[in-house]
């Protein structure tokens, strides 16, 4: 009796006669999409970022706690390693899953869950092949790479422009490959960037790095003639390094 009933349910669902019936969410489940709702509303981060990250975090609540009752304040610095070294299957699904959980341990913190910040206390996943490279570089070294860079040729143009944008506006290679021409307002001296989760914001253009996007722009992007210096652009003596 039971299966013709629920076959009729089907179809008057397929019609649309009636909603789906969704079972209730466990206390699990129903924490795990209010961190997605902050991944990306708050966090602007991309569906597969969101994905990925919730499906760590499910990992980790069910490791700790299991059919019993969700307790925050019983997670502590000592259930990270247990928890990574019993459930990552190799050093990549180990970043994936120190990345989740610390995300995670920002929401509960975010959301008043817990008092304190326990993502610093996830151990980072090994990466020999780039352990010698430095994780930021001085002014000196900046200047150095800058001055590198061979502006008499069309790749020197651009990788001067490509360097200053990073190092002075801090973005990112994602974010710099993302410009159009018209994310630049010349006369303002402002860029529109184009973040994590197409989430737009708004930075103000240096004078030399803006010198540096119109040189090469005007010398080898297009016809010579059609862009010219821009003389408005505001001079912002502050200076950026942060490489990321």
């Amino acid at each position: 009796m039971l299966a013709p009933i629920m076959r009729l349910l089907e179809v008057l669902v397929a019609r649309g006669c009636i909603k789906a019936l969704r079972p209730p969410l466990s206390a699990i489940e129903q924490v795990l999409e209010q961190f997605s709702a902050y991944l990306a509303d708050e966090r602007s981060c991309a569906q597969s970022t969101v994905r990925s990250h919730k499906d760590a975090a499910r990992l980790f609540l069910v490791w700790k706690f299991g059919s019993k009752s969700l307790k925050y304040s019983d997670i502590g610095p000592a259930d990270f390693p247990g928890f990574i070294g019993s459930t990552a299957k190799g050093r990549g699904h180990s970043a994936y899953l120190g990345c989740g959980v610390r995300a995670f341990l920002r929401f509960l913190l975010w959301d008043g869950r817990v008092s304190f910040d326990l993502s610093g206390a996830v151990p980072p996943a090994r990466r020999w092949r780039y352990s010698t490279i430095p994780r930021n570089l001085t002014a000196d070294q900046v200047k150095r790479i800058l001055a590198s860079c061979d502006r008499s040729r069309r790749c020197g143009r651009r990788s001067y422009a490509v360097l200053l944008l990073l190092s002075r506006l801090g973005l990112r290679s994602v974010e710099i490959r993302r410009i159009l021409l018209g994310d630049v307002d010349w006369k303002e001296g402002v860029l529109t960037v184009r973040g994590k989760g197409g989430k737009l914001s708004t930075l103000p253009l240096p004078h030399d790095v803006g010198v540096a996007m119109i040189r090469y722009l005007r010398k080898d992007w297009c016809a010579p003639g059609k862009l010219t210096e821009p003389e408005g652009l505001p001079q912002y003596s502050g200076q950026f390094y942060t490489i990321r």
